[in-house]
């Protein structure tokens, strides 16, 4: 059992080396970040718009 999860560990930390894969995470998580609290900011502080009328 021991075995397995160090070799599991070994393989995930040669993984986790690549440095495409590392730069696509902290891409991938500013992204989220950042469309989430739009998100949020945008439910809170949505104005109604300004409607013009024009007299013809």
């Amino acid at each position: 059992m021991s075995n397995k999860l160090a070799a599991i560990k070994e393989s995930l930390m040669v993984f986790l080396k690549k440095r495409e894969v590392v730069l696509f995470l902290i891409f991938f998580v500013i992204s989220s970040l950042s469309f989430g609290l739009g998100y949020l900011y945008a439910k809170d502080y949505n104005i109604a718009p300004i409607i013009i009328e024009k007299n013809c």
